[in-house]
């Protein structure tokens, strides 16, 4: 499984990304696309959560990762999301979200094996 063993050492590994930034830009990316008034968000592959920290004061934030670990910490690190240890290609959530964002690292990643054409086709419907 991708990250296995990962998650005490993401964080650290990633100390450098501005988090606050990243946020603040794709915050103003989606006020300035969105189509609807909705307020739902999703973040697939969310790690520990670091985006939607900075998300969840304006979005109702859920954030699916195939990793538990990563999960845990997640938890940890927001407040007042909801998070689903999932498979972003097999994943069948209950509602659907009016945003979804893959970010930065992981679409390198997930584009390199392949498993981000299938998840843009099965949710593109």
């Amino acid at each position: 499984m991708l990250y296995r063993g990962l998650a005490p050492y993401y964080d650290l590994i990633y100390s450098q990304k501005d988090y606050a930034k990243e946020g603040a830009i794709l915050k103003e990316i989606i006020e300035r696309h969105k189509v609807s008034n909705g307020v739902d968000l999703l973040d697939v592959g969310c790690g520990t959560g670091h985006h939607l920290n900075r998300l969840v004061d304006a979005f109702n934030c859920t954030g699916v990762d195939i990793n538990g670990e990563m999960l845990e910490l997640a938890r940890k690190n927001v407040e007042g999301a909801e998070f689903i240890e999932a498979d972003m290609i097999t994943m069948d959530l209950e509602r659907r979200a009016r945003a979804s964002f893959f970010y930065f690292q992981e679409q390198e990643k997930i584009t390199h094996n392949g498993k981000k054409e299938l998840f843009l086709d099965k949710r593109g419907k």
